[in-house]
């Protein structure tokens, strides 16, 4: 039987952003003695990372427990925060998860919820007989919902329209008939008046 340890980075508050117009996305890195390993990337996660991961280590005279949350950038990646945790913590618990302080430069930087716990490994690389891939940190089973009968199927009908009214057609006027105008020259010649006075009908 080998001693491990077995640690997982939940997620983490930040409070220190190392982007101005963008997203961080934050990765953890853990550290104990010359192991080291990180988590994945949580893409634009900001200042709420999420990874929910397990690291194996292999438990040696290190008594310190590096944990950095880092900011994944292109070229070279960013330090968000740093925390440490002795391992003298879980003397005689075997097990641990709180929330550690993350500080940067002096500051704080907000906090990450790591879990600690002692395995041993049995020889083949295996957990009490479970694959390496197991999580002494099962996820939360949830009670089932009551499983309620199915609707009755009811037939589908078409559902049926009554038909519209019919509506008498409206009543057709004759069209207007166009005006008749009397042709020229239909009306009577004008009265002949008599010459105006001093006008003579004859010549002399």
């Amino acid at each position: 039987m080998q001693s491990s340890l077995v640690v997982r980075p939940i997620c983490a508050k930040l409070t220190h952003d190392t982007e101005v117009f963008s997203k961080m996305d934050p990765y953890c890195v853990v550290t104990l003695g010359g192991q080291r390993q990180r988590t994945r990337t949580c893409h634009s996660a900001g200042k709420f990372p999420n990874w929910n991961e397990s690291l194996v280590f292999s438990r040696t005279v290190e008594d310190i427990l590096v944990i950095a949350v880092m900011d994944d950038d292109i070229g070279r990646d960013d330090l968000v925060g740093e925390a440490t945790f002795p391992l003298a913590r879980m003397a005689g618990m075997g097990t641990f998860e709180d929330w550690l302080q993350l500080s940067f430069k002096g500051r704080r930087a907000g906090e990450v919820r790591v879990g600690v716990q002692s395995a041993n490994v049995a020889a083949g690389g295996q957990y009490g007989g479970y694959p390496q891939a197991y999580s002494p940190y099962p996820p939360p089973a949830y009670p089932g919902y009551a499983a309620y009968p199915a609707a009755y199927p009811y037939p589908q009908q078409p559902m049926a329209y009554p038909q519209p009214m019919a509506y008498p057609q409206p009543m057709m006027y004759p069209p207007p008939q166009p005006m008749m105008y009397p042709q020229p020259g239909a009306y009577p010649a004008p009265y002949p008046y008599p010459p105006p006075p001093g006008t003579y009908p004859y010549p002399y």
